[in-house]
């Protein structure tokens, strides 16, 4: 599975402008060293070196655009389907941080690739401001994400999203770009193998 999908990034790569390609290795613990990624690269497809699993986390980090260009940028994740173009395939998570609307939209497709009609839109924090870093863990479980953001003064929720795949396999970036620069798959997960 991962040689198909480590394939199809290499023809979008050479179809597109040039995106960042990794393989996201797991973690064992939360301590664990997040991967640094080439700052200003656009876009970034990351895939997962396990499907997650429930009780999975993943933890980004990125800056807010500090110039004249507002950030409108979202970070997917997606499931992998090899008949699909990376950029098509089936988004289980969809979180757009959209500066000029003060907002982050979180939704997901259905089964049938259209959008659920669940989307949820939560309002800017006070702190995510132009030239500022926010730190964002995703908790992923069987029937749903819970979305925290990770401050000095400990978590904050964002919300939950329910989980309707069965799969998740890797991570997109879509949008002008802010910079994310570290990514970090936790692998507490416990579900069986397939």
């Amino acid at each position: 599975m991962l040689a198909a999908i480590w394939f199809s990034m290499a023809l979008l790569a050479s179809a597109q402008r040039q995106p960042h390609l990794a393989l996201l290795k797991c973690s064992p613990d939360e301590k664990a060293q997040m991967t640094e990624l080439p700052y200003e690269s656009w876009p970034k497809i990351l895939a997962f070196e396990r499907p997650l699993k429930h009780g999975d986390w993943v933890r980004y980090s990125f800056t807010f655009r500090n110039d004249e260009v507002t950030t409108d940028a979202a970070i997917d994740f997606r499931k992998y389907d090899r008949s699909l173009k990376l950029d098509e395939n089936t988004i289980t998570l969809h979180m757009r941080f959209i500066e000029r609307e003060n907002r982050l939209v979180v939704n997901a497709h259905d089964e049938d690739g259209k959008w659920q009609n669940h989307e949820q839109s939560i309002p800017f924090r006070a702190w995510w401001l132009p030239g500022r870093t926010a730190n964002i863990e995703v908790r992923y479980h069987n029937t749903m994400f819970e979305i925290y953001e990770r401050t000095v003064v400990g978590y904050v929720w964002i919300t939950n999203f329910r989980n309707i795949h069965q799969k998740t396999e890797y991570l997109s970036t879509t949008g002008r770009h802010f910079f994310l620069y570290k990514v970090q798959h936790i692998c507490f997960g416990n579900d069986p193998q397939p």
